[in-house]
């Protein structure tokens, strides 16, 4: 089958398609068209069941991770020292800690409010 590539040829030795016209693959079952049909309408079944679902999922964790930066990038502000160069530089140990601590509290805080 010309222009298929190495994925398309395994995919469809799993149906039974040869390569070559007339030639089954080697230890692959024959599948009818009327059972590939099912399965392609159980799948379109599924994502008209869940894509809301998806869409709705990466939606908010893209809006959780927005504002879970507004807030870190807000509270760097606020401060009168430098985060950065306290942890990395100072090795503050326990800011970052605080700091740890922080993130978990503010994600756990917008994983409520997304879930209602």
């Amino acid at each position: 089958m010309k222009g298929y590539g190495l994925f398309a040829l395994a995919v469809l030795s799993l149906y039974g398609v040869s390569a070559h016209p007339g030639q089954r693959a080697v230890g692959s079952r024959r599948v009818s068209f009327l059972r590939l049909l099912a399965r392609r309408q159980m799948m379109e079944q599924w994502i008209a069941n869940h894509a809301r679902a998806v869409v709705d999922s990466v939606l908010y964790s893209v809006i959780g991770a927005a504002v879970l930066l507004g807030a870190f990038w807000i509270i760097e502000k606020i401060l009168p020292f430098s985060l950065t160069k306290e942890i990395a530089e100072d090795q503050n140990v326990g800011l970052g800690i605080i700091l740890g601590a922080f993130i978990l509290g503010l994600s756990l805080i917008i994983s409520a409010a997304i879930r209602g």
